[in-house]
């Protein structure tokens, strides 16, 4: 008797328990419109969900570097400038830090970089960084952009534009 209810009960649990999950890339376009509906929070919140539901998907690397780039653009207007940057780099670093191989992971660490050295002029570290990014993805479509940034790193505008190779001249 046990078994027979057992067995008529399975299924239908299974089926409940389905009928309530989402897949990885419901919750990736869910929160790619969300933001295109300039509806931030929950776009993040939609973002926060894959990577919690779905740690292992190859889209939880692209959830955080979506959730960074909101950040790092300031789309929070309550959120004050600095604390928005703040975690943007959480959100960078950790693309790098649990999915190093991702193709998400240079453009992390890129802006990772970017965001140490003109938003908040921590060089050495921004230094390390860009650096990391050459040894670690040399033949990237970035490349030319980071060895561009660490020629020009901790200068002003001014300086920049100084420089005579900046215009092509010799």
């Amino acid at each position: 008797m046990r078994k027979s209810i057992f067995l008529l009960v399975l299924p239908l649990i299974l089926i409940l328990s389905g009928c309530e999950s989402k897949k990885d890339s419901e919750y990736l376009a869910e929160a790619e419109k969300l933001v295109k509906e300039q509806k931030v929070e929950e776009a993040l919140d939609a973002f926060q969900q894959l990577k919690a539901k779905f740690p292992d998907s190859k889209l939880a690397s692209k959830s955080l570097l979506e959730m960074g780039k909101i950040y790092q653009a300031g789309m929070l207007k309550e959120l004050p400038r600095k604390e928005s940057l703040e975690f943007a780099l959480r959100y960078f670093r950790e693309v790098n830090e649990k999915y190093p191989k991702s193709t998400e992971a240079p453009v992390a660490l890129f802006m990772t970089a970017f965001i140490l050295a003109n938003e908040m002029q921590e060089f050495d570290e921004a230094r390390a960084k860009y650096e990391q990014f050459l040894k670690l993805f040399p033949a990237h479509e970035l490349t030319p952009s980071v060895q561009s940034e660490l020629s020009t790193l901790g200068m002003t505008p001014e300086q920049i534009l100084s420089q005579k190779d900046v215009f092509g001249k010799k």
